[in-house]
């Protein structure tokens, strides 16, 4: 089984997250333990995200 040691990551999902935002994946006992990180360049990540999401759903369209 392979072990992640840690997670790092820039922008939360409020509505969907799983890294502290609404529930935390590595709190459950998967039998180690995961160092997460997160807010890195938050509001960079979070307008990367927006920008790349907007982009596609006028693609869609």
């Amino acid at each position: 089984m392979t072990e992640i040691e840690k997670v790092f990551f820039g922008a939360k999902d409020e509505i969907t997250g799983s890294c502290g935002s609404v529930t935390n994946l590595f709190m459950e006992n998967y039998g180690t333990k995961t160092q997460i990180t997160g807010g890195i360049l938050a509001d960079t990540c979070t307008d990367l995200l927006k920008n790349f999401f907007a982009k596609i759903r006028n693609t869609i369209k």
